[in-house]
């Protein structure tokens, strides 16, 4: 009998059997595509997804898991049924998202945007990652998804995510450790990190009964920062640029929309975010962060309330879909707000959140 009609006849009687029959018909197709007796077609394999699509629903997680397992360690899994697996009970899905090559970049995006804190973190142990997914999950994970991800060597930042991390770092040791050990460090984390080159990294050396004599400390400390002189240079003079292009832009030498759209052909995100911030009447807002996230509000109010005409908010708004790998729809759903929203709502926004700023200020 050939392998489709045997799967056929599978098919046949997974329409007709009680769960407990259903249980022991998945284990067996289980065994026979673990085999590789069903993995050599393409046509075999989609029969196969097919079939067992239509007994998992009726089976306990105790026996999807199984089936999981066995789909996490094969390369020709058929990619229907591990994305559908992918989203299940964690239990289920886990060994799928920690190793399953069969996952896409798309897919790892996808199901990090979409799916539990848990799902986060068995994704952020996969051996490589690339910068898309890890965006996502810096973005909705929690702490442990945060340790779990930059402790993973295999794990690529962006900008976006290396700032973002930075933003969460302050009281959290271990996201400082897990940052200070990696060697792909941007040019703001190098920033954030320079101070922590002597007090922090000597705590935390001592916290964890490292012996390590002064000498040796001074001389991690010294490699360290040669390591990340040159960057922390070209930190300093971006923000000294956008500090000067925003004093010369509020006394009118230059023009401001004219300044943001250069920025955006150059990639310059973080400059765009210091020129606004610099521009800005709403103290103490972090606009490096706002400029990452995905909400359209914060950054569209911060631009209309400075004045930025609707052709160069379409440049940022294009660079942020670039930057958070989004859908073109979304983008122009961004300009449509921007360019409804009134310069007198905008100043409005900013008084309110001036005033809810207030009792922080006094109590501080």
């Amino acid at each position: 009998m050939s392998k489709n009609a045997v799967l056929k006849e599978y098919e046949t009687l997974a329409g007709k059997a009680a769960p407990d029959g259903r249980r022991r018909l998945l284990r067996r197709l289980g065994d026979l595509f673990g085999a590789g007796s069903l993995a050599s077609k393409a046509t075999s394999r989609d029969l196969f997804a097919d079939v067992v699509g239509r007994v998992l629903e009726d089976v306990p997680v105790k026996v999807r898991t199984e089936v999981a397992r066995r789909l996490a360690a094969d390369d020709q899994a058929p990619r229907k049924l591990v994305l559908r697996l992918a989203g299940d009970h964690i239990v289920v899905a886990d060994p799928l998202l920690r190793t399953s090559v069969v996952l896409t970049d798309d897919d790892l995006v996808r199901l990090a945007s979409e799916q539990s804190v848990d799902h986060l973190l068995a994704i952020s142990r996969r051996a490589t990652l690339s910068k898309a997914v890890t965006e996502i999950l810096v973005q909705r994970g929690d702490r442990a998804v945060l340790h779990a991800v930059t402790g993973n060597n295999g794990a690529e930042f962006s900008e976006a995510a290396f700032d973002m991390l930075v933003r969460c770092a302050g009281n959290d040791e271990v996201l400082q450790e897990n940052l200070a050990g990696r060697n792909d460090l941007t040019a703001t984390v190098v920033e954030w990190l320079r101070p922590l080159l002597t007090e922090e990294l000597t705590i935390r050396l001592a916290k964890a009964d490292i012996a390590a004599s002064q000498e040796g400390l001074d001389r991690l400390v010294m490699v360290t920062a040669k390591r990340i002189e040159t960057e922390l240079m070209e930190v300093r003079q971006t923000r000294i640029d956008a500090s000067i292009m925003a004093d010369d832009i509020r006394s009118g030498v230059r023009d401001l929309d004219s300044v943001v759209e250069s920025l955006v052909r150059a990639d310059r995100a973080l400059d765009i975010a210091l020129v606004i911030e610099g521009l800005s009447e709403a103290e103490g807002v972090d606009v490096s962060r706002l400029i990452f996230r995905k909400e359209s509000g914060p950054i569209a109010v911060l631009c209309k309330d400075i004045g930025l005409g609707t052709k160069a908010f379409m440049a940022v708004a294009r660079l942020r879909e670039r930057r958070l790998k989004r859908a073109a729809p979304v983008t122009r759903a961004e300009i449509e707000l921007y360019s409804r929203m009134s310069p007198e709502e905008a100043h409005r926004a900013i008084r309110v959140l001036k005033e809810r700023r207030k009792p922080e200020k006094q109590a501080s």
